[in-house]
């Protein structure tokens, strides 16, 4: 990718409205997952209530989702969307590949289980490979 392009893309109206909404997001997260740790902590919660505020920190991850397909929707640039959708395939291959084969390990090899939680987590960090394999194929093609 050249230096050009990778300056484009930061310029984009879709990528800066991204950023801005992200923020707001890993914050709603921050202080959702605080808050409802320091309810758990305080055994405030009993019955249904419980899995419901369990479940609130997963909302804005959800919201990460949704807002990486509305910024790859709204970029003006198909080259820019290309190399987006490209990254985001091959992080849901690395994360689907590494899951199934954890899951076997737990299933057959007795490793640990691992919280599902983590499976987001682990998508996002793929999103690196996927910038790097739009890096190296980038760099093959000029």
């Amino acid at each position: 990718m050249t230096t050009d392009v990778a300056n484009t893309r930061y310029r984009d109206p879709a990528t800066k409205r991204y950023n801005r909404r992200m923020i707001g997001a890993m914050l709603s997260y921050i202080v959702l997952l605080i808050g409802v740790q320091r309810a758990f902590d305080l055994d405030a919660m009993r019955g249904p209530a419980r899995w419901v505020l369990a479940a609130l920190p997963g909302l804005p991850i959800a919201a990460v989702f949704w807002l990486i397909g509305d910024m790859i929707l709204d970029m003006r640039d198909e080259y820019l969307r290309l190399l987006e959708v490209r990254k985001a395939l091959i992080a849901t291959g690395v994360t689907m590949t590494l899951v199934s084969i954890l899951g076997f390990l737990e299933m057959l090899g007795g490793a640990p289980h691992l919280p599902l939680f983590y499976v987001p987590v682990l998508w996002f960090g793929s999103l690196g490979i996927g910038q790097c394999a739009n890096m190296l194929i980038e760099r093959q093609r000029s």
